[in-house]
């Protein structure tokens, strides 16, 4: 979502024709401009990018896949996952907000279950 609010920004305020960055050398400007050492916004842009794509790659961890399922699956299962965090990371936070009531709720109406495998262990653990 970033990424687009800055392309078309870019695009708003510089237009299409002109889409170069100067960074200079700190010590001679000049030296710098004539060695060529400048990055245009498509450089700036892919860098954003690709950095936006592997931190999502590297943060987004999917549920266990059932089993049978195949790698292209699963893989394609992640890559969906990986893009709706990058267009509305805030479906994520919702979804992930689901999970964990979900999960708390199962918590609570099972805690009265595990207390009976809890005497039968220390029984077990008594023999």
């Amino acid at each position: 979502m970033l990424i687009w609010v800055l392309v078309i920004g870019a695009f708003r305020s510089y237009g299409a024709a002109s889409m170069s960055i100067t960074i200079p050398n700190v010590i001679n400007p000049r030296e710098a401009l004539q060695s060529g050492q400048t990055r245009t916004y498509l450089d700036i842009i892919w860098s954003c990018a690709s950095t936006l794509f592997i931190c999502t790659w590297v943060a987004v961890h999917p549920n266990i896949p059932p089993r049978g399922e195949g790698h292209i699956r699963w893989l394609w299962r992640r890559i969906k996952l990986m893009l709706w965090t990058l267009l509305v990371p805030e479906l994520v936070f919702v979804w992930a907000y689901k999970q964990w009531s979900a999960a708390r709720y199962i918590a609570k109406h099972f805690q009265g279950e595990c207390e009976v495998a809890q005497v039968s262990m220390q029984l077990v653990e008594a023999l």
